[in-house]
């Protein structure tokens, strides 16, 4: 029996997120309960210790993820006390006792060079490559056939050192193979794109090899910022579509009424019940402040947006607009592009302002301007929606505003944004070169990004997987960056403007 520590077996003890323990206490035994789960555990390890006439359990000492010891399973403690001789024996005390029944080893590394038979191939390999080392032979000379350590070697070697490698997400010998966003055909959404600007290793991973991590449902504590966004567009949409069926938009000059804002609260609080219902709002507990908050913001909302049209002269003439555009890359290409903008307004001069709402916070916007609408590559969606828009009204030479507008808690009714002029229209054709030339050409390296400069952590499932921390990768991509293929992308995502 291996692993008998205590966290890893038994594990920790909660409810399923689907089907939690009220649930399947009326199926009526069909569906076992959580500590019903936890008992039958403790019965197969009574059984596999009773079923052979002899055995061998395992424990962890060490937890290399965390730097911390593990303690005894609580159900391998009462076998450590009768072989002991030692009836009120402490879990913290194990390490104490000795005995013809008890091994330990002091790290794999000493048991791998020590052990009179490593148990399979790798440890064969390293037992040997540490031979070599300590008679100062080169771990490429050690095992010179063997294409494993071969492997291997090229594998630290090519991270380790400054050139953009295959190990590192150079693909430009295979870029034949590759999709193409500017072969005008393929539709691809602004943050599809902007994923690769954010990490490009992440995009290859995510959105060409289709690998993403794994949700956990029981982890959810809190409704997610994603899907408190996808909430919050939802309950908007279904409003502003109602208003446009009755006719009742308001014009610049008219207020919400007292009926409209119910409406509004009726409807969000319907699309919350679906929410709850399909196990994304997380802890109800932790929920309900979470639903009054957005009930105050939608209702904030509708005043801020009473007092932005009058200012402005608007009138809402579109809501939630689907949308195609192709956008002209500066060599003649084309990116087809798709999205959905969630508010189109006319002005009274005859400009046109486009809207996306935002629930969640500025922080990241705040370099948008016209000379950098993009942040960076970042951010690509405003220029899309004012295209979209001006076909839409059949408009082609009309004044387009873009704008974020946030409605959520943090930021309220802010609104960052830019008028789509030549400038910006040339600067977003060069981005969206950049970006298309460097998915198309293979060009996927990892770029974590710190929080802050004098911050070491990573907010990255793919180049910081453990969720610990990222110094080496930092490191790593300070030195990949020198390579030349990675100009175009560095001077896009790292330029200040």
């Amino acid at each position: 029996m291996v692993g008998l520590a205590e966290g890893a077996y038994p594990g920790r003890v909660y409810e399923d997120a689907l089907l939690p323990d009220h649930a399947r206490e009326v199926t009526g035994g069909e569906l076992p309960a959580a500590r019903e789960r936890f008992d039958r555990q403790h019965r197969y390890l009574l059984a596999a210790l009773a079923a052979a006439p002899r055995a061998v359990a395992s424990l962890p000492r060490g937890d290399l993820r965390r730097s911390t010891q593990r303690l005894p399973s609580r159900w391998l403690l009462p076998s450590l006390r009768s072989l002991s001789g030692q009836p009120s024996l402490a879990a913290t005390a194990w390490e104490a006792c000795s005995g013809s029944w008890l091994a330990g080893s002091p790290s794999f590394a000493a048991t791998v060079t020590r052990t009179p038979m490593p148990s399979n191939q790798q440890e064969w390999r390293l037992r040997a490559l540490a031979a070599g080392r300590d008679r100062g032979r080169r771990a490429d000379a050690v095992l010179p056939d063997d294409l494993v350590v071969q492997g291997a070697l090229a594998l630290i070697q090519g991270r380790d050192g400054d050139a953009f490698s295959r190990f590192d997400g150079n693909l430009t010998q295979h870029a034949a193979q590759l999709p193409d966003p500017a072969d005008g055909k393929t539709p691809y959404s602004p943050t599809k794109l902007e994923a690769w600007a954010k990490c490009p290793h992440g995009y290859y991973l995510n959105r060409v090899l289709g690998v993403w991590a794994i949700d956990q449902p029981e982890d959810v504590l809190s409704i997610r910022p994603a899907d408190l966004g996808t909430l919050t567009h939802e309950v908007l949409d279904r409003f502003f579509a109602r208003l446009q069926v009755d006719d009742t938009v308001p014009g610049p000059d008219n207020e919400w009424t007292d009926d409209q804002r119910r409406l509004l609260r009726r409807r969000a609080l319907w699309a919350a019940e679906e929410a709850e219902r399909d196990g994304l709002t997380g802890n109800p507990t932790l929920w309900q402040p979470q639903l009054r908050q957005l009930l105050q913001s939608l209702d904030l909302f509708l005043t801020q947006d009473s007092v932005r049209r009058h200012h402005g002269k608007l009138r809402q003439v579109r809501s939630e607009l689907k949308l195609t555009v192709d956008v002209p890359l500066p060599d003649g290409r084309r990116v087809r592009m798709h999205g959905t903008a969630d508010r189109i307004d006319r002005a009274a001069d005859g400009s046109v302002v486009v809207a996306d709402y935002k629930s969640g916070s500025a922080y990241a916007f705040k370099v948008l301007s016209e000379t950098n609408p993009d942040a960076n590559g970042t951010k690509l969606q405003l220029p899309v929606y004012a295209y979209g828009a001006r076909r839409e009204l059949d408009l082609p030479g009309a004044p387009v505003r873009a704008e974020y507008w946030f409605i959520g808690s943090k930021d309220r009714g802010r609104r960052i944004g830019f008028d789509l002029t030549p400038e910006v229209e040339q600067r977003y054709a060069a981005v969206l070169a950049t970006i298309a030339d460097g998915i198309a050409g293979g060009v996927f390296p990892g770029r974590p990004e710190a929080d802050a400069p004098w911050k070491k952590y990573v907010d990255c499932s793919v180049c910081n997987p453990d969720g610990i921390s990222a110094g080496d990768r930092l490191a790593q991509w300070d030195r990949k960056k020198q390579d030349g293929l990675l100009a175009e992308y560095v001077g896009l995502v790292e330029a200040s403007t």
